[in-house]
């Protein structure tokens, strides 16, 4: 699997549907999004991923960066 880069804002979830990628999550934050997004439509704004808004740290093992 290609990352495209993405596991440098990991933990990372996604709602591909929407085209909505989480990032730099918490354990916390999935019950936040399955509440918020998943049941309620609402995406957090302040998990999701925007590029060059969001910044990734490098992942040297990684393949996708």
């Amino acid at each position: 699997w290609d990352c495209g880069g993405l596991c440098g804002l990991g933990p990372a979830a996604g709602v591909p549907q929407e085209g909505v990628v989480y990032c730099n999550l918490k354990p916390a934050d999935a019950a936040k999004i399955v509440k918020e997004h998943l049941a309620g439509g609402a995406p957090i704004e302040r998990l999701r991923y925007v590029p060059g808004r969001t910044v990734a740290t490098p992942r040297p093992a990684c393949g996708g960066s």
